[in-house]
């Protein structure tokens, strides 16, 4: 009886929304969605840009689950339970939408300002294009209430070639897609949000103490692999000689595993450790030496960092062929030093092999001075 009254209530809510939410909206409340539900990405620096301009706002930030409210609550950021009552509650009634991976809110959408950043350039097929959408009535009814709000819709990149690639492939109406910029590229760019992130966010802060004890400190970040396939194997990974290799020339070597991919990987001593979803990626970037990642879209977050970078693309016919294809156009501009496999890395840990840079004409496709210079533009959109 509870579950039919509980349902009851969401449509009255929804309804109320499609029909009064220019007149119910909060300009004060701020509605965050983001892919993992994790305080990190373009939601977290998107919100501590807010905080300094407009500290009055309410921060609202949906989670799946009550694990993931702890981080948060340190933070001093309300939490919703993902499609709960509160959850719908607050949609209908935040002025501003943030998402960073997805169209939020269904019929929730009306009357609010949706700023939607991608958490990462497409180098992947997304939803949208590997997967064939059914279009009914629901789909259809999304895509209808996004149109009627369309002046309020932002659909941002980190470049309008991002925010237009996005749109296109999301079948959005022409002039939804505007460049905002990046928020989580801010702690690559900008030396006083990192030195403040490395004095208060504490695995981070531990993170860059240990780190001194080494001469250089890599980082690994591939990306998720759909099948669950054992990669590492493929790309020759050994531990062992890792090990070997980082002692020998006292090197850390730090594993960013995606959220979507499990790693299991028995560590021998604390220059080799994994990170897990607590810590987060831009900023385990910030204090990283070398970035090695392979069809990850931090590729894209890490060449405004000016940090050597290295792509290890042994497996791509694999990947194209059993997980998900690639889009070519996009990773032709994945360009640098590219490697097979991990037998190429250690050569180059060994021998202190010179890391070709990228180049410049490859930064300047994707980010312009300006989004580089002012990763918050987004904020023009909010008062």
């Amino acid at each position: 009886m509870s579950h039919t009254l509980s349902r009851l209530h969401r449509i009255i809510i929804l309804l109320k929304t499609l029909l009064l939410g220019r007149w119910i909206r909060n300009n004060n409340i701020v509605f965050v969605f983001s892919a993992h539900c994790t305080l990190s990405g373009n939601g977290k620096y998107a919100v501590m840009a807010i905080r300094r301009k407009f500290p009055q706002k309410r921060i609202v930030w949906s989670v799946m689950d009550d694990k993931q409210r702890q981080n948060f609550e340190h933070h001093n950021i309300q939490t919703v339970l993902h499609n709960s009552l509160a959850y719908i509650k607050v949609l209908s009634r935040a002025k501003y939408i943030i998402s960073d991976c997805n169209f939020v809110g269904s019929f929730a959408t009306h009357g609010a300002i949706q700023i939607d950043f991608w958490h990462g350039v497409p180098v992947k097929k997304i939803r949208y294009d590997a997967i064939p959408i059914k279009q009914g009535i629901a789909h259809t009814a999304k895509r209808t209430l996004i149109w009627l709000n369309r002046k309020n819709f932002i659909q941002s990149g980190g470049s309008q070639y991002d925010a237009d690639f996005l749109a296109k492939t999301a079948r959005l109406p022409k002039g939804m897609a505007h460049p905002l910029g990046s928020p989580c590229i801010a702690p690559l760019v900008d030396t006083d949000i990192l030195h403040d992130e490395i004095q208060h966010n504490r695995p981070i802060g531990q993170l860059y103490t240990e780190n001194k004890r080494y001469e250089k400190i890599y980082l690994y970040a591939p990306t998720f692999r759909d099948d669950g396939s054992d990669f590492l194997s493929q790309l020759h990974f050994d531990i062992k000689k890792l090990e070997s290799v980082c002692t020998q020339k006292n090197i850390r070597f730090l594993i960013k595993k995606h959220p979507w991919c499990p790693l299991r990987i028995p560590c021998p001593s604390d220059r080799i450790k994994i990170l897990s979803s607590t810590y987060d990626a831009t900023l385990c970037m910030a204090i990283s030496d070398v970035i090695i990642t392979d069809y990850s879209s931090v590729y894209y977050n890490a060449i405004v960092s000016n940090k050597d970078i290295i792509l290890m693309h042994g497996d791509i016919q694999h990947y194209k062929n059993t997980i998900r294809d690639i889009y070519t156009a996009q990773l032709k501009y994945m360009q640098g030093h590219i490697i097979n496999d991990f037998n190429d890395l250690y050569d180059i840990m060994q021998h202190d092999t010179p890391i070709q840079p990228v180049p410049n004409t490859t930064v300047t496709q994707y980010w312009s001075s300006e989004n580089v210079q002012n990763p918050h533009r987004f904020l023009k959109m909010i008062t």
